[in-house]
């Protein structure tokens, strides 16, 4: 039966139900109508025992292949990660323990069939399988397939990256709405900016060109050796201050005298930078024990590259709860706690 909006099941010997917030948007039951969903919590209040099952939350799609793909089952094929947009699309990446064995060929099956009988569940939902990769920057091209992504710049402090795609495939590596770009990212754990290339290669003149001012005013050298600097690849202070012996000579055409010294700037420039890092990452991560979050909380949102008010401004409250355990309320409470600085 069907009260205030939650969905109550007879599943035997006791009821279960589906609460709003776990039921897949525009999919609709009636009395009578058998469904399918995986348990996802026991709760205990004064009335007793409560089972809360769901038909959204992404460990039903891990439960659903389970059942169709044996290999999953055997221990053959893995699942190493799922994300997913309810009633929309889910990413789910896949490894297998023998390399005789594709993957990806277990989870769609002959001729699709196994996908096929996921996605009829879940109402169609469209489904794509990816190959798992440990490396991130590899795991963002699989997922954002068939896109091309032409580069990729990477941000390890902040597990962010940005990524480079032509106009033609723009459209098609973000989605409707910007959806697949978001459930790569998801499935990812890192935050992804996506960008043409044209203005990738605009970026990377205006990038060159404040490094090449920074250069002459830090280190003391005119424009013709900071731009030397930048034609040798030194991109950076560290580039410039652990160049090895002779190539920084070289680029720049000086003796190995002058290089030293520049080396020497160019190594007390590298520590300024990182000690002012190190201060915005203090505020930051002191701006979220300010919201509420636990010591074990700010660790695992750091982890997943959120690690300032505004990081946490950004989410969705259903979003916040894939990420560390919280209820509803309190995810709604923290995320307009963070965001109160808009509006000042």
């Amino acid at each position: 039966r069907i009260s205030k909006g939650t969905i109550i099941v007879d599943i035997g010997r006791t009821e279960a139900i589906i609460p709003y917030e776990e039921q897949v948007p525009r999919e609709y039951f009636q009395p009578k109508d058998r469904l399918r969903a995986v348990l996802l919590n026991i709760e205990e209040d004064k009335r007793g025992t409560k089972l809360v099952i769901s038909r959204a939350h992404k460990n039903f799609v891990e439960s659903l292949f389970k059942a169709e793909v044996p290999e999953i089952g055997e221990g053959i094929v893995q699942i190493m990660g799922i994300s997913r947009d309810p009633g929309g699309r889910t990413k789910i990446a896949v490894s297998s323990n023998d390399q005789d064995i594709d993957p990806v060929g277990a989870c769609v099956g002959m001729r699709g069939s196994r996908v096929q009988s996921v996605s009829g569940e879940l109402g169609n939902e469209r489904i794509d399988i990816i190959i798992y990769d440990d490396n991130p920057a590899q795991m963002v091209i699989n997922s954002l397939a068939p896109a091309k992504v032409e580069s990729i710049v990477m941000d390890e402090d902040s597990r962010s990256m940005e990524l480079a795609v032509n106009e033609e495939n723009l459209a098609l590596a973000i989605g409707a709405r910007g959806q697949n770009i978001r459930l790569a990212s998801r499935l990812v754990g890192w935050e992804l900016n996506i960008i043409s290339s044209n203005e990738a290669e605009a970026k990377e003149r205006v990038v060159e060109a404040e490094f090449q001012a920074k250069l002459m005013e830090t280190l003391s050298i005119d424009e013709k050796e900071a731009e030397a600097l930048i034609r040798g690849g030194f991109l950076t202070f560290d580039d410039v201050a652990y160049a090895e012996d002779g190539k920084l000579s070289a680029a720049m055409e000086i003796d190995e005298a002058r290089a030293e010294e520049i080396r020497a700037a160019a190594a007390d420039a590298a520590l300024m930078e990182a000690m002012g890092e190190i201060t915005q990452e203090e505020s930051n991560l002191e701006s979220l024990t300010e919201l509420g979050f636990s010591e074990e909380d700010v660790e695992t949102l750091v982890s997943n590259a959120l690690k300032s008010k505004d990081d946490i401004a950004e989410l969705a409250v259903d979003e916040l709860q894939d990420i560390i355990e919280i209820t509803e309320k309190k995810a709604a409470d923290i995320i307009m706690k963070a965001r109160e600085s808009w509006f000042n």
